[in-house]
């Protein structure tokens, strides 16, 4: 049986074919020029790669931090692997990174321009609202007279709501 000296010399390159070999920039030991990973160190060589990673990791330590009990929030604990937690453990509304503000100002005009086909209400985010809407103004708006129930609706929402669908405040 070979030692671990002995086996890591057998791997190494010949050195008639350096040119499918390079350094590790970490530990200085011979890896494959395609390796992402060095097999002896086990940091990420492809800057690509390494970029991604740091973004998860800091990613999952911003998620720990505005969640610090999973269990006692009701998520899942599942899907952590060695301690660390996976981005399928929490709902794909926790996963937005990125939550747009809508604006208040533009949540009137629709509801005043375009307000009995729920276009306001889609905006904000209330879809169910919005569909409501939508139907009953398509299927009862050729009477003229279930319009005004709704008008009346679209300005009582227009002066009350002011936090949309992820009740977030309006700017």
């Amino acid at each position: 049986m070979l030692s671990h000296q002995e086996g890591m010399m057998a791997e190494l390159p010949e050195e008639s074919s350096t040119r499918e070999w390079k350094e590790c920039p970490f530990c200085a030991e011979k890896i494959s020029i395609r390796a992402k990973k060095c097999r002896f160190c086990g940091e990420t060589i492809d800057v690509t790669l390494r970029l991604a990673e740091e973004l998860k990791d800091k990613y999952q330590q911003e998620l720990e931090k505005a969640k610090p009990d999973s269990t006692a929030a009701g998520n899942p604990v599942s899907g952590t692997m060695n301690g660390t937690v996976s981005a399928s453990s929490y709902p794909m509304e926790q996963l937005n990174a990125f939550h747009v503000r809508k604006k208040r100002t533009t949540y009137i005009l629709l509801g005043i321009f375009l307000g009995i086909w729920g276009a306001h209400n889609f905006y904000a985010g209330y879809n169910g609202r919005g569909t409501a809407q939508l139907l009953l103004t398509i299927f009862t708006g050729w009477l003229l007279l279930p319009l005004i129930p709704i008008m009346i609706w679209n300005i009582v929402e227009i002066c009350v709501v002011n936090r949309d669908g992820d009740h977030e405040l309006m700017e």
